[in-house]
């Protein structure tokens, strides 16, 4: 039999409740903490992120400009490169130059001596019954036409002009002789340096 009656059921107990205002207001602080702070952060990381960014561009516009000094300098030393080649191609074309005029004046002047040599030599072998009718001198080559009362007589001048100064080392590549319709003998003298001749004429000059 039972005495006593609960009339406080389960239903009217307090309930625990978890979101409280004051629960709210802590989470809600917590948040807005935590949330201050990424964006802090963030920020800070933004900042980072710019003074680099900025250090880099300067460092790239520095870079920039010694470049640029640079390709100037090597398109300036491409210029006198080109200047300098220029003066020694000119110089070269110069030396070339006098070297030619040299070779000339030297070139008329042993003609001039060869010629007056020519003249002493076949003036001091004169021979009787010979006389010369042409002469031309034309570097090296040496051609004397001539004629003769006997065709003896030629060796014998021949002989004779072989033992002056200008013939000495010279040979004559062709010699003929011959009559004309009148019966006039002639004889066609060419000469030229022989391999001992020249080497005489290097060692004279």
């Amino acid at each position: 039999m039972k005495n006593r009656i609960n009339l406080y059921t389960l239903e009217m107990k307090p309930k625990l409740q978890m979101l409280t205002l004051s629960v709210v207001c802590v989470l809600w602080s917590g948040a807005l903490i935590i949330m201050l702070l990424v964006y802090a952060y963030l920020g800070s990381q933004n900042q980072t992120l710019q003074a680099e960014f900025v250090a880099a561009s300067a460092r790239k516009a520095e870079k920039s400009a010694l470049l640029a000094s640079f390709t100037q300098e090597v398109a300036a030393r491409g210029d006198d490169q080109q200047r300098v080649n220029s003066i020694e191609q000119k110089q070269i074309t110069l030396r070339l130059k006098g070297r030619v005029l040299s070779e000339l004046a030297g070139q008329e002047s042993l003609k001039s001596s060869g010629f007056s040599a020519l003249m002493l030599a076949l003036a001091s072998t004169s021979e009787h019954g010979i006389w010369l009718t042409q002469i031309n001198l034309n570097g090296r080559e040496i051609s004397i036409e001539g004629a003769a009362l006997e065709s003896s007589s030629v060796p014998k001048w021949l002989a004779s002009l072989g033992t002056t100064e200008f013939f000495i080392g010279r040979e004559f590549a062709t010699t003929s002789i011959y009559r004309d319709s009148q019966q006039q003998l002639f004889f066609v003298l060419d000469s030229q340096y022989s391999d001992l001749g020249l080497g005489e004429s290097a060692d004279e000059e």
